[in-house]
C-alpha cells in the first residue's frame, strides 16, 4: 500500500538542506552544511559517513548513470569553490571542483546530455539566472545571469526531452517596486544549440574536419501566466518553490508556499495559467506547500509541505492517499517510481 513506512525513520547527524538518491547504486545523500554531505545505505538506512572536503555543502544531486555526487556550498564570495563532483563508484573520490559565482544554489542534473544545471540567487542583473557545465569535468559551458534566467531562484528541474530548463522564481514579485516592468513566478528557458564532443562528417564522398563543440544557448521567456502582486493585487499571495514537468505535454506544476495550500498549473507553450489546485493538506486553509513531484504514468501528485506529504490527483485535485509524516521540516523531495520509494 503506498503511503506505508517501508523503512526508517533514520537519524542525520545535524540539520540538513537537501536529500537525493541514488537507486542505482543503493546510496542515499544528505547535504548537512555544518559537517558536508553524509551518505547511506538506501537499502538499510546505514550511515556510512561523511564524504570529506563537503563542509559547508547546503543542496546536493547525484546522477545515476555515472554515480558522480555534486554539491553547491551557496558561497557569497567571489572566486570561493563553489561546486565539487566525486564519484561514489570510487570510493568518493573527489574528480573536480570549480568556483562559480556567488549564490549558487539548487541543482539538476541532466543524465542524458551529461550537463550539470546550476541556480542562483539573487534579483540583480548581475545575480540569479543559472549556469550549465559538463558533469565530467564541471567546465562551464554558459553562464545565463541575470533575473531574466531566473529571478532569485529556489528550484530549478530540467525536461531533458524538450531540453528546457525551468526555474521558480521564489521572488518574482517586482523588487525593489518601480525598477521592473514585468514579473513571472516560473522562468523557462529552452536550449537553441547543440552541445557535444566533435563529430564526424556523414558524407564519407566529401569529407570535412570535424566541427568544433559549440557551447549551448539558450533563450529565456518569462512566464506570466501567474499574476505578479505588484502588477494585481494578490488575496492571497502568491510565493513558487517546487516545479515538476509533465514530460507528456511540456506542462509545469508550481508549487506555492504562501497559504492556502495550491498548486498552480501553466501551459509554457501558451503562458497560459491552466488552472490552479488545491492541495489536499493537513490543513488546505492554512498549509503552505514546499514541493511537488509528478507521476505521468499515473496522473499524480506528490506534494511536499511543511513535516508532511501526501499523494493527489494531478487532474482532479483529490486525495489520493496520505497525508503521510516526515521526520521533519522538508524543503525538497522527489520520487522513484520505478522503486515505489
Amino acid at each position: 500500500n503506498y503511503g506505508e513506512i517501508v523503512r526508517g525513520s533514520y537519524p542525520i547527524i545535524e540539520s540538513n538542506r537537501s536529500l537525493d538518491v541514488d537507486p542505482v547504486n543503493d546510496f542515499v545523500y544528505v547535504a548537512v552544511p555544518a559537517r558536508g554531505v553524509e551518505v547511506f545505505r538506501a537499502s538499510t538506512g546505514e550511515s556510512l559517513g561523511v564524504i570529506n572536503g563537503t563542509a559547508d555543502a547546503y543542496y546536493v544531486s547525484v546522477d545515476p548513470v555515472t554515480g558522480f555526487v555534486v554539491t553547491t556550498k551557496f558561497y557569497s564570495v567571489e572566486g570561493a569553490i563553489g561546486i565539487q563532483a566525486f564519484d561514489s563508484t570510487n570510493g568518493f573520490a573527489k574528480v573536480w571542483e570549480r568556483a562559480v559565482r556567488p549564490g549558487a544554489r539548487q541543482l539538476d542534473i541532466d543524465s542524458t546530455n551529461g550537463l550539470l544545471y546550476i541556480g542562483y540567487t539573487g534579483t540583480s542583473a548581475d545575480r540569479g539566472g543559472f549556469s550549465v557545465h559538463r558533469l565530467a569535468t564541471g567546465a562551464e559551458l554558459a553562464d545565463m545571469v541575470g533575473p531574466q534566467y531566473g529571478k532569485d531562484g529556489y528550484g530549478i528541474t530540467v525536461d531533458e526531452e524538450r531540453q528546457r530548463v525551468f526555474v521558480a522564481n521564489r521572488d518574482f514579485r517586482l523588487n525593489p517596486p518601480g525598477e521592473e516592468l514585468t514579473a513571472a513566478a516560473v522562468t523557462v528557458s529552452t536550449r537553441v544549440e547543440e552541445v557535444g564532443e566533435p563529430i564526424d562528417p556523414v558524407d564519407p564522398v566529401d569529407p570535412v574536419d570535424p566541427v568544433d563543440p559549440v557551447d549551448p544557448d539558450y533563450t529565456a521567456t518569462a512566464l506570466t501566466a501567474i499574476p505578479s502582486a505588484a502588477e494585481v493585487s494578490l488575496d492571497p499571495d502568491i510565493r513558487p518553490v517546487g516545479t515538476a514537468v509533465d514530460p507528456a505535454t511540456g506542462t509545469v506544476f508550481v508549487a506555492d508556499e504562501m497559504r492556502p495550500a495550491r498548486i498552480h498549473v501553466v501551459d509554457p507553450e501558451t503562458n497560459q495559467l491552466v488552472r490552479t489546485i488545491s492541495a489536499p493538506t493537513t490543513d488546505p486553509v492554512a498549509d503552505g506547500l514546499r514541493d511537488v513531484a509528478y507521476d505521468p504514468a499515473n496522473g499524480l501528485l506528490y506534494v511536499a509541505f511543511g513535516s508532511n506529504w501526501v499523494v493527489m490527483d494531478a487532474e482532479t485535485g483529490e486525495r489520493v492517499r496520505g497525508p503521510f509524516a516526515f521526520s521533519g521540516g522538508v524543503r525538497g523531495m522527489d520520487v522513484d517510481l520505478e522503486r515505489g520509494l
